[in-house]
């Protein structure tokens, strides 16, 4: 797959195409005057002619670098980090979110059982991602889970409410000023996994896990997450 260049190389093409393209002007300019002024010969003539070419190729190179320029500029404004194609995978999106939490950590899903799995595990010796929630936790980061009621879940989910729960106790019994959770009365439409200033929203899609499914990694200030993370604090009033 090919790399994306980062706004601020983008930026950099973008000047760079300026002084090229302003320079191109002046050079076809100063040619311009002496060719209408015939004081050019023959080779000049040619070399004018590749000049008006080039020219034509860095407007059309510039016009196109500018207008992907704006495109990322929006998504800059609007406090977007990354579209993610999923949500844990090879990158580990989940994993770089609880390792770098200083402050809090919000949860939103409907059992929380594949959250607790990959990164609840509370012994030490289980790896450093298997137990990122429970180190965050000791560093007195604040965890706050939200999970649908097992009463609003599929059938076939109960089995894994249950089993996320015993770990939810559990926290809550070892970490009881810093870890809570709480229970949605209605199904979801979305996850959520939110670490200090930094958040990832993603749908829920009946029958597709959530770890292959994509999502916007963003800042929480941003305008697109407003409403999501609106909705999980008017759930968990406890959090504000």
């Amino acid at each position: 797959m090919q790399k994306k260049l980062s706004i601020y190389d983008q930026w950099i093409g973008i000047r760079l195409s300026k002084i090229i393209l302003s320079g191109l002007i002046i050079a076809s300019l100063i040619f311009g005057y002496l060719y209408f002024a015939g004081n050019l010969n023959d080779k000049s003539t040619a070399l004018y002619g590749g000049l008006i070419t080039s020219l034509i190729a860095v407007v059309i190179q510039f016009l196109m670098g500018w207008n992907e320029h704006r495109e990322n500029e929006n998504f800059k404004k609007m406090g977007i980090l990354k579209v993610l194609p999923n949500r844990d995978g090879k990158e580990g999106y989940y994993y770089r979110l609880l390792n770098s939490a200083a402050n809090r950590i919000d949860f939103l899903g409907s059992t929380a059982h594949s959250f607790l799995h990959d990164f609840g595990n509370q012994n030490p010796d289980a790896g450093e991602k298997a137990s990122a929630l429970a180190r965050a936790l000791k560093r007195g980061v604040k965890v706050t889970i939200l999970v649908v009621q097992k009463d609003h879940l599929e059938q076939e989910k109960h089995t894994k409410f249950e089993e996320a729960k015993v770990k939810l106790d559990q926290f809550i019994e070892q970490y009881p000023n810093l870890f809570s959770y709480f229970y949605l009365s209605h199904k979801l439409s979305h996850t959520l996994v939110a670490a200090d200033n930094e958040c990832i929203v993603g749908p829920i899609i009946p029958g597709v896990s959530s770890d292959v499914t994509p999502a916007i990694h963003a800042y929480t200030d941003s305008p697109y997450l407003k409403c999501f993370l609106e909705h999980f604090k008017n759930e968990c009033p406890k959090t504000s």
